[in-house]
């Protein structure tokens, strides 16, 4: 088969983020919060058919804005072996940025030299360093409001639906705020990648 199938991993390939809520120690005066849990392929509906494609031959290359440790565990390492050994199972990080093929040996990923030298090769345009920044701070700018709007009025989400993880980083990111002065900015991190 010659298919090849570019996907996006969160929000769409991978399950969604949920809230875990680990049971209290009962020798421990501390109330336990929840956590967020990140499930990995295998434990969503896209896992059983990318499988049966990967069989039938296509090749299949996850697209993140992440870094390589972030998606690894829960997307390349998830997929059958014998598919990354053949090299039809491929991780495109940081939003295409750098391109990981598997060893044909054990499968685990290696940056794809190729595809670097082809992308340096390619990219004539460079942001100004002083665009970056100021995008990064319009960036994290927007995010920090995202988040106090959530903080002052959690039915912005459903609590109980896919995003209802997010009510709780806010309420988290607000009681820091609260805690440490007004003039404290959140710690949100966003990418000051150039490229």
């Amino acid at each position: 088969m010659a298919i090849t199938l570019l996907c996006d991993l969160d929000g769409t390939l991978l399950p969604r983020p949920y809230n875990v809520v680990p049971a209290d120690d009962p020798s421990s005066s501390k109330t336990t919060t929840a956590v967020v849990a990140h499930p990995s392929l295998s434990e969503g509906p896209a896992y059983e058919p990318l499988v049966r494609l990967l069989d039938l031959g296509a090749t299949v290359v996850g697209i993140t804005g992440s870094q390589l440790a972030t998606h690894q565990r829960r997307f390349f390492d998830e997929l059958p072996l014998r598919h990354r050994r053949d090299g039809r199972v491929m991780l495109a990080v940081q939003t295409g940025s750098q391109l990981y093929v598997p060893h044909s040996e054990d499968g685990r990923p290696m940056r794809d030299e190729a595809f670097d030298a082809h992308l340096s090769e390619s990219i004539s345009v460079r942001l100004d360093d002083a665009i970056v920044a100021e995008l990064t701070d319009i960036g994290r700018r927007g995010l920090v409001r995202f988040y106090s709007d959530l903080a002052d009025d959690p039915g912005l989400v459903e609590l109980e639906g896919p995003l209802g993880y997010l009510v709780d980083i806010a309420a988290k990111l607000h009681a820091d705020k609260e805690v440490n002065g007004a003039d404290v900015k959140f710690d949100v991190p966003v990418t000051d990648d150039v490229q």
